[in-house]
């Protein structure tokens, strides 16, 4: 299937992707997606390209149930920047399920890992964050 992507933030920065998605039917994932784009940013002389994998799966551990999900970009260097890789895995425990309502709350942890980040030589994130998932239905 087709895929594409506008990318939008401070001081002017666009970011146009357009490519190709296949999800994968990965027995016990919600979903298990993979994407091919080429990547241009106008601001940048040429273009590159991104693969982006996208997850989520229930897990259940000690009578608890809990959801892994997040998303990996690996991105190829353009104009004056290098590669650079983000990877942001979220391990979520189902709030909800202890209120009789599973599935809509869930509360948990998020990495986030960013090698050379914004294409820039050297400069590496990592972040742990809180997260509060709450789903609409």
């Amino acid at each position: 299937m087709w895929a594409g992507n506008y990318e939008r933030g401070e001081q002017g920065l666009q970011r146009y992707l357009a490519g190709v998605a296949v999800d994968l039917n990965v027995e016990g994932f919600r979903f298990l997606r993979t994407h091919a784009y080429h990547r241009d940013d106008p601001a940048r002389p040429g273009s590159t390209w991104q693969a982006t994998i996208v997850w989520n799966r229930p897990i259940e551990f000690a009578g608890q149930s809990f959801l892994t999900e997040g998303f990996a970009d690996i991105t190829g260097a353009e104009g004056n920047g290098v590669a650079n890789q983000l990877y942001v895995p979220r391990l979520l425990w189902d709030a909800g399920a202890a209120d009789e309502r599973p599935g809509r709350i869930y509360l948990g942890v998020e990495w986030q890992h960013w090698n050379n980040k914004f294409g820039v030589d050297g400069v590496t994130e990592n972040v742990a964050q809180l997260q509060l998932k709450w789903v609409w239905n």
